[in-house]
């Protein structure tokens, strides 16, 4: 049984002096006295074990006595995560099928009963993402608020993850059902795999419309796009939120944008790990 056991990497001990001579080289004012590998480590505990910051000092002042290595106290860390910048890990394979979806969390965790009680209303934050249907990794993401619809950042997601591998095809809901997405697969030469939905008006000659005529056949068009490949997207959600949780604790935009590319840093991490 290793349920709860949690192996992490210490090779930011290694590069300490390195980094930190790096990073402060060209520095005015107070030196760094933690390097950003140190920080990131950090991230990753507070994120996925849920901490906040007085308890991850507590928990460094604990590793400090075994790794003898120094102590940030709590303002250091909560001044240096937010600074930092989370880039994903490169896409391995040189060709890829991609699922995008949307999925909504809170902006806070006070529960439904509260937003009951006293009539506070703080909405929620929409996070899309593109997911490698092969490796479950998030290949591209988006961060908006509520109101924005997911065809207005399917461009971009695509666009963000062609520039990590090529991509082969892009399976999606009816959501992303529009005459300029299947326009622009088209231009990317990448397979498209939306449902088209029934009742909206045809266009003769449009590559939509080639589409459609592929699903009067359902079952069959589902099998040649091996279409049951979508559903990798929504266990990176179910996952993505098991792991962190369905509200951001971060108050300000700026800030719970960052807070979401910490998250997916550390998925990407553990999801490599994995593979």
């Amino acid at each position: 049984m290793k349920r709860g056991e949690i192996l992490f990497s210490i090779e930011f001990i290694e590069n300490w002096k390195r980094e930190l001579d790096s990073m402060n080289e060209k520095k005015r004012g107070h030196p760094y006295e933690y390097p950003n590998s140190y920080m990131q480590f950090l991230a990753s505990i507070r994120f996925y074990c849920h901490l906040d910051y007085r308890t991850l000092e507590g928990f460094c002042r604990a590793l400090s006595k075994i790794l003898d290595i120094p102590t940030p106290d709590h303002l250091t860390i909560h001044k240096r995560i937010p600074k930092l910048d989370f880039n994903p890990p490169a896409v391995n394979s040189e060709e890829i099928v991609i699922a995008v979806d949307s999925s909504e969390i809170k902006v806070h965790n006070r529960g439904e009963w509260m937003r009951e009680k006293y009539r506070r209303r703080r909405g929620w934050i929409k996070i899309h993402f593109a997911v490698d249907v092969k490796t479950k990794q998030i290949v591209a993401y988006e961060v908006t608020d509520e109101r924005v619809h997911d065809n207005r950042v399917f461009k971009d997601l695509v666009e963000k993850s062609c520039e990590k591998a090529k991509v082969r095809r892009v399976l999606s809901d009816k959501a992303y059902d529009s005459y300029e997405n299947f326009e622009f697969l088209q231009s990317k030469n990448i397979d498209p795999a939306i449902p088209v939905r029934r009742g909206a008006i045809d266009i003769l000659i449009h590559p939509r419309s080639e589409e459609a005529k592929k699903q009067k056949d359902f079952d069959r068009w589902k099998k040649e796009k091996e279409y049951g490949s979508r559903w990798m997207v929504e266990t990176a959600y179910s996952t993505f939120k098991r792991y962190f949780g369905e509200f951001a604790s971060a108050k300000k935009w700026d800030y719970m944008l960052k807070e979401i590319a910490a998250k997916v840093w550390i998925y990407n991490s553990l999801r490599a790990v994995l593979c």
